[in-house]
């Protein structure tokens, strides 16, 4: 299951993300988004987890949370709309 993460410390880092969503299952994969070019934290990420049980484990535990006097915000993931990038353009 693909998890969506908001509120994030903005001096956490990806081994730090994995971390935390570990207390509940396995991760496959944790990235915090940054900017490009400056490279600095959007102050959000994705946690995939195998396990659906844990990931939704990970969701009742985590959301509304506080993490460095953030709150965070944990929910699935939206999948991508693949035509967003085409706003309004016909291919």
């Amino acid at each position: 299951m693909n998890l969506f993460i908001a509120g994030l410390p903005d001096d956490l880092d990806n081994q730090e993300l994995k971390e935390l969503f570990e207390e509940f299952g396995k991760v496959i994969s944790a990235y915090v988004v940054y900017e490009k070019g400056t490279n600095k934290s959007r102050c959000i990420g994705f946690v995939t987890m195998p396990n659906e049980k844990e990931a939704q484990q990970a969701i009742n535990e985590l959301h509304g949370s506080g993490l460095d006097d953030n709150t965070l915000t944990v929910m699935v993931a939206r999948e991508r709309n693949p035509n967003k990038s085409n706003r309004g353009r016909r291919v």
